[in-house]
């Protein structure tokens, strides 16, 4: 009964967080010694620095109840039960990429 929701949160996070670690561990690895170098070590130290459960919390305080920038429910489509069946997947897939979809739109319509 958990385990798609735990997939459904892990293989997301766990991407996005690969993709853009590696990307900015590119960067600085490539501007060495300047000063964005410097505040990538400064940030990442201090991001690692907290119990990470404490600091998802902070985080989720922040996006989804004051900047709103994350929903705090609707995982799914309402009358969707949920499984390991691939309605289901679908749904919650869906689900996820409508708010992904929307947030790249809305960030990248403000820049």
């Amino acid at each position: 009964m958990y385990l798609p929701w735990t997939l459904g949160l892990l293989l997301p996070a766990t991407t996005t967080a690969w993709a853009v670690g590696n990307l900015l561990g590119a960067i600085a690895a490539y501007k060495r010694k300047t000063a964005f170098d410097n505040a990538m070590l400064s940030v990442f130290l201090t991001l690692s620095s907290p119990p990470y459960y404490w600091l998802a919390m902070l985080l989720l305080f922040f996006f989804a109840v004051r900047v709103k920038m994350f929903p705090l429910g609707g995982a799914y489509l309402n009358g969707v039960i949920p499984s390991l069946t691939p309605g289901f997947i679908l749904a919650m897939l869906h689900e996820h990429s409508n708010h992904w979809f929307n947030e790249t739109i809305d960030i990248y319509g403000r820049s």
